[in-house]
């Protein structure tokens, strides 16, 4: 089932708008016998996702559901913790991925990182190691790790990898 609805998710991918992208992807699904979407556009928080930090970071964009829900338990249950559709939402989140792309970017002053710490990551994206940052930069091995050490933490962060992913996302690498 879940490559059938990787399948029929394709077309929502390949919006150009978040409207778009979340008609297309309720269609899709639908075939799969769903009734009820709600999307959100927002930018990617900085912070590790939960759902305060997921619903404080923008607005719903389409609320899609059969007419006697709206009021209703069902249309307002979100609960990430005992949710039964987990599976389905697991889905959603290529729609997600593919919406935070078409969000506005993060603003600098949001990801208040010093330029040593910024430099570093930028090499870090480069494919550098630390000692190869250092040798660039005239740094201790130690300091490098230590100002990339720094910026990933600030960024929320749990690896390099995801801080150089976070700062290309919100495009201010």
């Amino acid at each position: 089932m879940l490559m059938r609805a990787l399948d029929l998710a394709e077309s929502s991918l390949l919006a150009d708008s978040a409207e778009t992208a979340s008609s297309a992807f309720y269609e899709a699904m639908t075939q799969l016998g769903s009734s009820y979407l709600q999307t959100r556009v927002y930018r990617r928080p900085i912070v590790p996702l939960t759902s305060a930090a997921h619903f404080a970071a923008g607005g719903v964009i389409s609320r899609i559901s059969p007419a006697d829900w709206p009021g209703s338990a069902a249309f307002n249950y979100l609960c990430f913790d005992c949710n039964p559709l987990l599976g389905a939402i697991r889905v959603g989140l290529m729609l997600t991925e593919r919406l935070m792309t078409l969000a506005e970017p993060a603003s600098v002053e949001e990801v208040r990182l010093t330029d040593r710490e910024r430099g570093s990551l930028g090499w870090v994206a480069e494919g550098k190691s630390d000692w190869e940052i250092a040798m660039i930069l005239g740094l201790a091995e130690s300091t490098v790790r230590f100002h990339v050490d720094n910026a990933r933490k600030k960024l929320g962060a749990v690896n390099r990898a995801q801080a150089v992913a976070r700062l290309a996302a919100a495009r201010i690498l």
